[in-house]
């Protein structure tokens, strides 16, 4: 989980610090800086992941994406989560047109193998490499210097719980067309950023050890849209491996009946991927864009809920971090100000980000007025000013 998280000179983001919780909604105009902030997540996991000659390049150079074409602005990412009874700090930096990343790191934990200790009783890590070629340096700098990073080993074994904490996390805008796809089966798969894979993540959740998910699926689908009782993956091309989604649906007391998803609602196609993100071999944190896309307004209530839910470990085998963008009043209404972030965009200064439980007179409003009529009617400056008494 991450707890705070500080960027600089990320695209729009050129001095912004963000607070977030398990379940979070960012709101605000087009070209804000939500989608940054997903992007900025998803790349610091990914420097986790593979090496950083990989993560930063193509689209992903770092003199495509630093503040206003500033070469000579460090990119630098700072994040805060938990560990222990205490937490840690990790910063991540790089310099458009430079070889060189550099991290640091601490723990504030007697329980590790101190490297550094420091006067106000933390450990301290610095790190300094070459993400060209991925080669390693050390940089003593005064300090005791660590000689791997968080993706590499050998490393105490605190590294593993602090990597969690970032390291695991995908993006996904989900396309109902894409969820309909039938689907070719294979291994250890995860839900793709488009779902275009959900019937071979359904399958593998089906077919797994654990025979109980599937009813707690079904259970939680059906919580969801009473009208669909199952899900069924038949075999269209036994030699391709080839199966495609279908549900089961109650007929009110009649035999039930099953129809293709592409007869079946948005809704439904919707519903099922987002439950497959929950039971399945899924990263920690979730990058959601625009949930309600596809969904009827009577159905984003279940739909936050079940995130919710997704994001508290009630639903699904483990509690992941959801953090999703949405330019919906309607899901809006369901939300809490405390789960909600507020973007805004100024040509000199960059995405500026207020937690709607800041806004002047919030919970006074919210007597008369449901959370997205007031973002509906004020928009985000009407909001962010100080409402009349």
């Amino acid at each position: 989980m991450i707890r705070t998280i500080h960027m600089q000179n990320f695209k729009c983001l050129h001095d912004v610090k963000v607070d977030l919780g398990m379940f979070n909604v960012l709101i605000g105009p087009n070209d804000s800086g939500k989608t940054s902030l997903l992007d900025a997540i998803y790349l610091l996991g990914e420097t986790t992941r593979r090496p950083w000659s990989e993560v930063f390049s193509g689209d992903y150079q770092p003199q495509k994406f630093v503040w206003e074409g500033d070469v000579t602005a460090e990119i630098k990412w700072d994040v805060e989560g938990p560990l222990d009874d205490t937490g840690f700090s990790y910063s991540f930096s790089i310099m458009p047109g430079s070889s060189f990343c550099k991290e640091r790191l601490s723990c504030g934990t007697n329980r590790m193998v101190a490297r550094q200790s420091l006067p106000d009783g933390t450990t301290q890590y610095d790190i300094v490499s070459s993400y060209a070629g991925d080669s390693r340096t050390q940089n003593t700098r005064g300090q005791s210097a660590f000689f791997t990073v968080l993706r590499n080993s050998p490393r105490p074994p605190f590294f593993d719980a602090v990597q969690r904490s970032f390291a695991s996390s995908q993006k996904f805008d989900l396309s109902p067309q894409s969820l309909r796809r039938a689907t070719k089966l294979e291994a250890n798969c995860t839900l793709s950023p488009s779902g275009d894979n959900l019937v071979a993540v359904l399958d593998q959740i089906f077919t797994g050890p654990n025979g109980n998910i599937r009813i707690e699926l079904e259970n939680a689908l059906q919580e969801a849209i009473p009208t669909v009782r199952g899900i069924y993956l038949p075999i269209v091309d036994q030699n391709q491996q080839l199966k495609k989604l279908d549900f089961t649906l109650a007929m009110n007391g009649a035999q039930p009946q099953t129809i293709p998803s592409a007869l079946a609602s948005d809704g439904a196609v919707i519903v099922t991927a987002f439950l497959a993100l929950a039971y399945g071999d899924t990263p920690e944190i979730l990058l959601i864009e625009e949930p309600d896309k596809g969904l009827h307004p009577t159905l984003m209530n279940k739909v936050v809920e079940l995130l919710r839910k997704m994001s508290t470990g009630e639903v699904g085998n483990r509690a992941r971090q959801i953090i999703l963008t949405t330019h919906s009043p309607i899901l809006l209404n369901y939300v809490e100000p405390h789960e909600v972030r507020i973007f805004r965009r100024y040509p000199k200064t960059g995405t500026n980000v207020t937690p709607m439980d800041q806004v002047p007179g919030i919970e006074r409003l919210r007597k008369e007025f449901a959370t997205g009529a007031l973002w509906n009617m004020l928009g985000e400056e009407g909001l962010l000013e100080e409402a009349p008494a």
